[in-house]
């Protein structure tokens, strides 16, 4: 899908044209979620809590590339089920943070809250079984 650059500057729509975490690339699905050293930090934090082999991870440059990979190789992983949604997610709002608001978290604390939401949420379930 193309977007039409000319009809939004009409609209008077504000495109940032930058990645707001490392101010280099242009600001597109792939590069905020997978490809910035800001994402890059966040997937090696998650990585290293969850002993990732993270030299296969190098290799993945999109988001579909990065769901098939987690897929591929975790697909037994318990906390793997909210994963993905969870990390989308936080980094979407630490993108926007920064972005609207000004305010800069380390992609190790969004690391951090992403695993502990997913953690939650699992324990949620297992609750939500235990009782019934």
């Amino acid at each position: 899908m193309e977007i039409n650059l000319c009809g939004l500057k009409k609209r008077k729509v504000q495109l940032a044209a930058r990645c707001s975490n490392c101010k280099l690339n242009i600001n597109d699905r792939d590069h905020i979620f997978v490809t910035c050293s800001f994402a890059q930090g966040f997937w090696v934090w998650i990585g290293d809590v969850l002993r990732w082999d993270m030299q296969q991870f190098s290799h993945v440059l999109s988001v579909w590339e990065l769901f098939q990979w987690m897929h591929q190789h975790y697909c037994n992983s318990r906390i793997l089920k909210s994963l993905f949604a969870a990390a989308i997610w936080h980094l979407w709002r630490a993108r926007n943070a920064r972005l609207h608001d000004n305010i800069a978290m380390s992609s190790e604390v969004i690391a951090r809250h992403t695993l502990i939401e997913c953690l939650e949420v699992q324990n949620a379930s297992l609750n939500d079984l235990v009782s019934v």
